[in-house]
């Protein structure tokens, strides 16, 4: 993993937490491979506020706060310096980045890409997982139903096919953008060879020397 060093230049949250007033916060950096990950921190919360500091690490980077057994939460941050961050666990859960918009402009950029390609899709996703809820109870589905579930399942397979290569024409008119870098550690998993080659080759150009990077390619 790349570690800022010799860099005077430092990250620092303040935590506001609403559900979780008092306990410990597991900071970790998540890979692309699950088997490589790294603990940075453990975070004592008192009276729902905690604070974590690191000059060891150069953004951007994805901080992923596991608040609980249940609970994770994904903070990005897309340069050094002080950002308040405001965490409701009642909300599904709700996180806002004071100070910095990558956060904002990361579920912005999903929010547009699900209205454009998932959203006219959403019955048939529906459909599927009603049928698939019923299997455990020995439900077969008729002949009518059984194509309709194969035409459901390309037409699903085809949007998000499309969803991928839209994030990837974003990628190539923006190779700069940190959001959609962070967009691209969400889905890199789903791409196939080519396009990870591609995206790898992209950002090595610029962020080589960034924690993200490695998230994405460890």
């Amino acid at each position: 993993m790349v570690f800022a060093c010799g860099n005077r230049e430092s990250l620092t949250i303040k935590g506001n937490v609403t559900g979780n007033e008092d306990g410990t916060i597991l900071l970790i950096l998540k890979t692309n491979r699950p088997a490589v990950a790294k603990v940075l921190s453990k975070i004592e919360v008192k009276k729902g506020k905690f604070t974590f500091h690191t000059d060891s690490i150069k953004p951007p980077v994805c901080l992923t706060l596991m608040m609980n057994d249940s609970t994770n939460v994904d903070v990005f941050i897309s340069k050094y310096g002080k950002f308040g961050v405001n965490i409701d666990l009642n909300k599904n859960p709700e996180i806002t980045v004071k100070g910095d918009d990558m956060q904002k402009e990361y579920y912005a950029y999903l929010g547009r890409l699900d209205k454009a390609y998932l959203t006219p899709i959403k019955g048939k996703m529906n459909w599927i997982r009603e049928k698939l809820s019923l299997s455990g109870e020995n439900a077969k589905l008729t002949e009518k139903e059984e194509e309709t579930f194969e035409t459901y399942e390309h037409d699903i397979e085809r949007a998000y096919s499309h969803r991928r290569l839209s994030l990837i024409k974003t990628v190539r008119a923006n190779p700069d953008s940190p959001v959609a870098m962070a967009v691209v550690f969400l889905e890199y998993n789903n791409m196939n060879k080519r396009h990870k080659a591609e995206m790898k080759s992209i950002y090595r150009k610029k962020y080589s020397d960034t924690t993200l990077y490695w998230q994405i390619f460890p």
